[in-house]
């Protein structure tokens, strides 16, 4: 089947991600390879129990109802289709856009600004503390320090949940979601911004857990648990996968979680077309947790990034946002994203438990490509554009608490969208997958060059 024609963004000083350089510690290189081996084994080994699953009355009933078009696949049809799917899904670790609080934790636009954009790695929790000099005196610490040696193997500080150095916190990665629920604003329970990383770059160093390890702290290796979910904390025994050998994580996320995630809903959410099945607030918690054992360093490192329209659109965050992605030639992609009076994380999805959402509401942002094609809109669109930027910016002036309602109505006044709207890649889209960004409405690809 041919390839549909390539949309290009012709971005002044960016490129396509290449195989990066290795930035990783010998430690680190040799704990990848030894999960890698062990994730073979596990992922191999689980395959053919993933294959009956595969064939259940159950599931064959709701792939039915879901996906006609291949109800009559195999098992290893399917499974192979899922793997396809899986193989171009997005890595993407969220965070703030302003630094919250007095203490220097999570990386955040503030962070990046302060050096007028001039850091070159996206820096894990432990680097931006020491650098900050943050006080480790809090209990989370030591927990941490605990997850990142015991469950990840990652490299011990000299002393527990106190990195002594730079080079100590080094040793640790970014903390990311695996987005097979294919949610537009990436890893919407944290932050207001998402970078999606690229996968040539990651592909070597990124180890997976199918649930995520702080929350399976707080809920199942707690002296004191509490959790609003209800999950089988025998259900996933912490066999670690990467990006290549993953079989054994799908049904465990499944087992762990107890009906709020089921292979089911995953397949649907993957295999057809982008928010045709909305997902409900229960399963927003479910991802597998990723994190790369080494440096993400700029620009190879981030694919593109995602900027959650009701929090920064038209604010000087915003601005900043923008001129981060110009700086290192990423795409910015903006999102409605769940669109909630809340901002949601891990723990408050409960409040909104049955809710379910489309979360399909991507555009690119054309002032950050204009350094090099702004042929692509005309100057009465690209007005358009700018004054729903001016609209957004007084509209959160001019009131104090502005609703969803308010932003699903701006973001629904279409002119300034023409043309710019995208949806997650999918298996098959695009010849170049690692280059590729997106595809717009016609199934053209949004890609480098």
């Amino acid at each position: 089947m041919p390839f549909p024609p390539v949309l290009l963004l012709l971005l002044l000083g960016a490129c396509c991600p290449t195989l990066a350089q290795s930035h990783q510690s010998g430690y680190q290189i040799a704990l990848f390879n030894r999960i890698t081996s062990d994730a073979k084994q596990a992922s191999d080994a689980a395959t053919p129990a993933l294959l009956d699953a595969l064939q259940q009355q159950d599931f064959q009933t709701d792939l039915l109802a879901c996906c006609p078009s291949i109800a009559n696949y195999s098992a290893q049809q399917l499974l192979q289709l899922l793997h396809d799917e899986i193989s171009v899904t997005e890595v993407v670790t969220g965070f703030p856009g302003t630094q919250l609080g007095n203490v220097w934790w999570d990386f955040s636009l503030t962070e990046a600004a302060a050096s007028n954009f001039s850091a070159t790695t996206l820096e894990n929790q432990w680097e931006v503390a020491v650098k900050h000099s943050t006080d480790f005196n809090f209990s989370w610490a030591g927990i941490q320090d605990d997850v990142e040696t015991q469950i990840y193997g990652l490299k011990a500080f000299s002393h527990r949940g106190t990195p002594a150095s730079i080079e100590e916190a080094h040793e640790r990665g970014v903390y990311n979601i695996v987005n097979t629920a294919r949610v537009d604003m990436g890893s919407v329970l944290y932050g207001d911004v998402s970078a999606v990383l690229s996968r040539e770059y990651i592909g070597r160093m990124t180890l997976l857990s199918a649930v995520d390890t702080g929350g399976w702290t707080y809920m199942c290796n707690s002296t004191d648990p509490k959790s609003p979910y209800q999950v089988d904390c025998d259900g996933y025994q912490f066999a670690l996968g990467t990006l290549g050998h993953l079989d054994h994580l799908i049904l465990a996320n499944t087992r762990f979680w107890q009906g709020q995630s089921s292979l089911a809903s995953v397949f649907a959410r993957l295999v057809r077309p982008w928010g045709v099945n909305r997902i409900l607030g229960k399963a927003l918690p479910t991802y597998w947790e990723a994190v790369p054992a080494g440096e993400l360093v700029f620009p190879d490192a981030v694919h593109f990034v995602i900027g959650s329209f009701v929090a920064l659109f038209g604010t000087n965050t915003g601005r900043l946002l923008q001129q981060w992605c110009t700086r290192w030639g990423w795409v910015l992609v903006w999102s409605l994203g769940l669109n909630l009076n809340q901002d949601p994380n891990f723990w408050s999805t409960r409040s909104f438990w049955s809710e379910s959402f489309g979360a399909n509401n991507r555009v690119w942002d054309p002032t950050v490509m204009t350094s090099a094609n702004t042929t692509q809109l005309n100057a009465t669109r690209m007005a358009d554009w700018h004054q729903l930027w001016d609209k957004a910016n007084q509209t959160r002036s001019s009131t104090p608490n502005v609703t969803n309602v308010t932003w699903a109505s701006l973001w629904e006044l279409e002119m300034p969208w023409q043309g710019l709207a995208m949806a997650p890649i999918f298996a098959g889209a695009c010849a170049e997958s690692e280059a590729c960004v997106g595809v717009t409405p016609e199934n053209d690809c949004i890609c480098y060059t």
